[in-house]
């Protein structure tokens, strides 16, 4: 993946666990399915929100309970500030639309 020319992102990041059990290998349109080119933090979410990623697709982010999924993988760390926006950790890797099977 080419290096990023946005200052500030947001980055939903697989456990290890996670990518440990990938069958896939992890390439540009997965990778910046995982990515958002500006700062979002989860507690500023109501109830749900789309939002695009680099790859020109969208995640929804719904907040129920008090819980947080992302393209229905639950949150399991969030709101963790890094120098560059802040980072989300999620229990599974998401798939772009254009990666999935029809």
């Amino acid at each position: 993946m080419e290096k990023l020319d946005k200052d500030l992102v947001t980055v939903f990041v697989p456990t290890n666990d996670a990518l440990k059990d990938m069958s896939i290998s992890c390439g540009d349109a997965v990778a910046k399915h995982h990515i958002i080119p500006a700062v979002l933090c989860l507690n500023a979410i109501d109830n749900f929100w789309f939002v695009n990623t680099l790859n020109n697709e969208h995640v929804r982010i719904t907040r129920k309970d008090g819980e947080f999924t992302v393209d229905g993988q639950r949150v399991v760390a969030r709101d963790l500030i890094a120098s560059n926006g802040v980072v989300h950790i999620i229990e599974s890797v998401m798939m772009p639309d254009s990666g999935k099977e029809k």
